[in-house]
């Protein structure tokens, strides 16, 4: 993962108020569907990480990036290789 990259999402995440940490999960970790009462903004940065919503199932890799709005309701799972992924959130 470039660290450029990551800088500038962390600025941006700054500029738009949000806090930020790097989490980490297992490899084949799930949280069942749940909604937060904030909003969220991750960037990947190693393996991989899926998303369901009533849409559909999302996944992103490494260097991608995902959002999540407010009381949307989902359920998370890291992929196969586990994930490591920069979040932020902003109430």
């Amino acid at each position: 993962m470039d660290q450029t990259q990551i800088d500038a999402f962390k600025a941006d995440l700054d500029r738009e108020g949000y806090s930020h940490a790097t989490r980490s999960w297992e490899p084949g970790y799930q949280m069942d569907e749940h909604s937060h009462d904030f909003n969220v903004k991750g960037l990947i940065l190693s393996g991989s990480f899926s998303i369901t919503t009533e849409a559909g199932t999302e996944t992103y890799s490494q260097g991608q990036s995902f959002t999540m709005s407010t009381g949307c309701p989902h359920s998370e799972a890291a992929g196969p290789e586990g994930v490591s992924f920069l979040v932020g959130r902003k109430d």
